[in-house]
């Protein structure tokens, strides 16, 4: 992975467990559920259940001492290859904070691994500018279109090793809302009912989402009418 490149977040998750490790990731977007995704994706290549009490932090930036990061970054690990170092709600660490981390960046430990999650990066801020600059940066903003919507169901079939057209897709986007949690839990139905046989086609798609998405309107047809 290219550093200082922005990259999708459905690009990021079917390329990480193939790239070699970076020391840092910087997450930036307002789509809760992908920057979860993204978060699991790097705690569970970097800690498991034996090394997490041991060689993972967790910490908030609105709330944790930015001097405790850098002395969790510096601490070697003791389990794991790495100790992962996790920062939420990086976008409201006072600038203090963030020039602290910034200079970490600069020089990062070869043993650690650290994990920014932000809401928006400020690019005026000379510590952010620096941050971007060290990082691998992941986008993880809402789905615009159903181009997005398809882009995302492309990267996750792959991943689950799912056969499914690009017409099929298409469909299954224009058929829910433009929203990757929606998508994620319809697609998990329809993996659910194939019962895992490795293939989606056209016609499951319109027989699983289009009865959801018909019944969803005589809810509301129903509601109205009350």
């Amino acid at each position: 992975m290219v550093k200082t490149k922005l990259i999708p977040h459905y690009e990021f998750l079917r390329e990480f467990s193939k790239q070699k490790p970076e020391s840092i990731y910087y997450v930036v977007g307002t789509e809760a559920y992908l920057k979860d995704q993204i978060y699991k994706a790097v705690k569970k290549r970097f800690s498991d259940e034996s090394s997490e009490d041991f060689d993972f932090t967790l910490l908030y930036g609105d709330s944790d001492d930015s001097m405790q990061v850098i002395e969790h970054l510096e601490m070697s690990p003791f389990l794991a290859k790495k100790r992962l170092v996790v920062i939420k709600n990086f976008d409201q660490m006072n600038a203090a904070g963030k020039n602290l981390i910034a200079e970490y960046c600069k020089n990062p430990s070869p043993t650690s691994v650290l994990l920014l999650i932000a809401d928006k990066s400020d690019k005026r801020a000379k510590a952010i500018k620096v941050i971007e600059q060290k990082s691998v940066i992941i986008s993880c903003r809402p789905p615009y279109s159903t181009k997005d919507l398809v882009r995302w169901l492309r990267s996750e079939v792959q991943v689950r090793n799912i056969a499914m057209d690009y017409d099929t897709m298409c469909i299954f986007a224009d058929s829910i809302e433009l929203d990757y949690l929606i998508a994620s839990n319809e697609l998990e139905k329809l993996v659910i009912y194939t019962r895992n046989k490795g293939s989606i086609s056209r016609e499951t798609v319109e027989e699983v989402i289009g009865k959801a998405k018909a019944n969803k309107i005589f809810d509301l047809q129903d509601a109205i009418g009350k």
